[in-house]
């Protein structure tokens, strides 16, 4: 059984300096600490009376302090034993589970320390640390660490999954001292000949790419593909002529490409950057985040994208509330105008993911959907993976069919929890006026539409969302 580990949920029967084994200890030792107390303080006998007075009269006590100290003993070894026994059992890009070797059966406990939740790595003589930031450590032995799997691929999931995380990792080789370049070593083993990237850590203030076309600024952000910085460009007129975008101010998403195509993990990240790169370059809407350029460096792919200056939805809504209808409506219609516009192309474009947090405002209050990580084509076949966040998803993707209607389903939670503040509960058929929202009818019965379960009763398509939005506002299509 898979358990993901929680602030509520402290794994303490794995932690190497478990303080709850330190007080069992110590509670089972009080007996026969009393015991050596009143035996050292009795000043009524002499130092060899008083000891065999006090174990005459006593037998039951010391029966029990040895009975405690024997139980102390054993549960100290048990525990020493398990700690032990501890291993890193699978790597995956949900996180590494770790359990003990006996706990490889069906009916075992295994715990899932998820890659946004690793804090450090460190390896330490025999020994390796996992920390989390949930203030929880697990604390390994080489040999048991990697008794399932290769210390190459804890290394790449690493790299790939977890780039927040600090890692102190050492070879046993002389020659490599810092700890850059001992990691960097054990990173290299795991690629092939034919290439070496250069940096193994994140890109940093006054970096340059593209001979010095791009400089960074900073970090934007990261996730499981990479990372994302805003950089300056010292070409911008370039930019500006071939996709007629004025601003010296970029931003680069990058995808940590492998050297090596051997894993199908690996070929799935080089797939998702040429996607997103390739459905981009169709695109040209006034609310979708614009492709200025991509390019690959120190395999890495960067897509250069518009820098939208502004907030996210769900960042708006947890800093100032809910929007009002007055003012949730222009921003709809413009989000069901870019979903019109994907849908326009044949075969549809899926964004794949529309959320609060894939939409922005920008500060002159235009609207702009970003994130195209998981956008293609619609194809008529079932799925095999889920994407999207649980209260967006249309019951039909569950079932493995993601068609042009669920972006409407998701659009409609979008705007579902920008007037109410609330995520949708995943697959609830509840309207605004029954959580007591105060909207129109009008507008209550678009969003009841654009979410409701049955594809039946839900639009057929954006552009009649659209046409039902500009009938609500008239004066938005001006």
């Amino acid at each position: 059984m898979l358990q993901e580990l929680s602030s509520k949920k402290v794994v303490r029967q794995y932690a190497p300096e478990d303080p709850a084994v330190l007080r069992r200890l110590a509670i089972l030792s009080i007996p026969f600490i009393w015991f050596l107390v009143e035996a050292i303080c009795d000043p009524r006998f002499g130092s060899i009376d008083r000891f065999a007075r006090v174990i005459a009269n006593n037998a039951l006590l010391i029966d029990l302090a040895i009975f405690t100290s024997v139980a102390g003993l054993f549960l100290f070894y048990r525990y020493r034993q398990r700690h032990r026994l501890l291993t890193i059992l699978d790597i995956n890009d949900r996180g590494i589970s770790i359990g003990r070797l006996a706990d490889r059966a069906a009916s075992s406990v295994e715990y899932l320390v998820s890659w946004k939740e690793i804090d450090s790595v460190e390896e330490n003589g025999s020994w390796i640390t996992v920390n989390s930031k949930l203030d929880i450590s697990f604390k390994l032995t080489i040999d048991n660490a990697f008794r399932w799997l290769s210390r190459e691929a804890l290394i790449d999931g690493l790299i790939k999954y977890a780039p927040q995380a600090d890692l102190r990792l050492s070879d046993h080789s002389a020659e490599h001292n810092s700890p850059l370049s001992r990691y960097t070593g054990l990173w290299l083993e795991n690629l092939d000949s034919g290439g070496r990237r250069k940096k193994i850590k994140g890109l940093l203030a006054g970096d340059t790419l593209q001979e010095g076309q791009y400089s960074i600024i900073k970090q934007l952000g990261q996730g499981g593909q990479g990372r994302a910085y805003l950089a300056t460009t010292i070409n911008a007129d370039v930019i500006a002529r071939e996709v007629e975008y004025k601003d010296d101010k970029v931003v680069l998403k990058e995808y940590i490409l492998p050297v090596q195509n051997q894993v199908e993990e690996d070929q799935a990240m080089r797939d998702y950057f040429h996607s997103e790169a390739h459905i981009l370059g169709m695109l040209k809407h006034c609310n979708i985040v614009r492709l200025c350029d991509c390019f690959q460096e120190d395999y890495r792919g960067y897509l250069v994208l518009e820098y939208v200056r502004g907030k996210a939805i769900r960042d708006l809504v947890t800093t100032h509330g809910p929007f009002s209808e007055l003012d949730a409506t222009p921003i709809v219609q413009c989000l069901s105008d870019a979903l019109s516009y994907l849908q326009s192309f044949d075969p549809p474009l899926i964004h794949g993911d529309i959320s609060p947090e894939n939409i922005m405002i920008d500060k002159t209050g235009k609207t702009k959907v970003i994130d195209f990580t998981v956008a293609h084509q619609f194809r008529n076949e079932r799925q095999t993976t889920l994407f999207g966040k649980a209260g967006f998803l249309a019951p039909e993707q569950y079932k493995g069919h993601n068609l042009p209607a669920s972006e409407i389903y998701a659009l409609g939670a979008t705007i579902f929890f920008m007037v109410s503040g609330l995520d949708p509960e995943p697959l609830e058929a509840v309207t605004l006026h029954q959580k007591g929202i105060a909207v129109s009818e009008e507008f209550n019965r678009i969003v009841a539409k654009a979410m409701a379960l049955d594809l039946a009763h839900r639009y057929k398509a954006a552009s009649d969302m659209r046409a039902d939005l500009l009938a609500l506002s008239p004066e938005f299509n001006k």
